[in-house]
């Protein structure tokens, strides 16, 4: 059991440290991450492309 959790807090840590390489690189790569969710989900990439000023 134990080391289930520490390899889900090492994870959640790897998880950190790239958002915090994202801020530095100006959000780019998140921002086309949250595009590419959004598209998967609903299916129209066009409609969040729109509102991409929004993210």
């Amino acid at each position: 059991m134990e080391e289930i959790w520490l390899k889900e807090l090492q994870n959640s840590q790897n998880f950190r440290l790239r958002r915090k390489k994202w801020k530095k690189s100006g959000l780019r790569s998140s921002k086309i991450l949250k595009i590419f969710a959004c598209g998967a989900k609903n299916k129209r990439l066009f409609r969040c492309l729109r509102h991409r000023k929004s993210f």
